[in-house]
């Protein structure tokens, strides 16, 4: 599925991840976290979440914009029972390497700290808004007077009327 894509492709990746699941012995599925970094994760943490009364599903912050600066690895909303796992040098060596195999998103990956891992289970989050207020990890470029295929120019308003589509209509069936 092409990038900022995933939006409009909801029910077929669904179906793709349920067969995955049915495949594999899988105990757990991780999203990135519902934090505005990118359109697809947070449409990736939706479709997630109408997985949850099927497999355990828990969310792993990356990278985002709230507080109208960027964060790593970091919840824009920390809650009780998050677990934060700060990493060894061999941790962080892993995740560097890891990294660096997928060169072409080199310049998004930069965002992604090394230093440590925040995970938690899903939240019950509101996808009928954006994931915090103020401007998005995403945003941060709109301002430019001509469009270019490396900024995103979607409304999250949009995106969040799309995820809340998709998930009501999963939800309600």
């Amino acid at each position: 599925i092409p990038t900022r894509t995933l939006r409009f492709n909801l029910p077929a990746a669904r179906d793709r991840v349920l067969a995955l699941l049915a495949d594999t012995a899988a105990d757990r599925l991780w999203v990135p976290a519902f934090e505005g970094a990118h359109q697809d994760h947070d449409a990736a943490n939706a479709l997630a979440a109408t997985l949850a009364d099927r497999i355990a599903v828990w969310e792993f912050a990356e990278y985002g914009f709230a507080g109208g600066r960027p964060r790593r690895n970091r919840f824009p909303d920390p809650a009780p029972g998050d677990t934060v796992i700060d990493l060894t040098a061999d941790e962080k060596a892993v995740k560097v390497r890891a990294l660096e195999l997928y060169g072409s998103e080199a310049a998004n990956l930069a965002h992604t700290g090394t230093a440590r891992e925040s995970i938690r289970p899903l939240p019950r989050h509101a996808y009928d808004r954006p994931p915090h207020d103020g401007r998005l990890f995403y945003q941060r470029f709109q301002w430019v007077p001509f469009r270019h295929p490396r900024v995103d120019f979607t409304d999250p308003w949009d995106v969040a009327r799309d995820l809340a589509r998709f998930y009501g209509s999963v939800s309600d069936s």
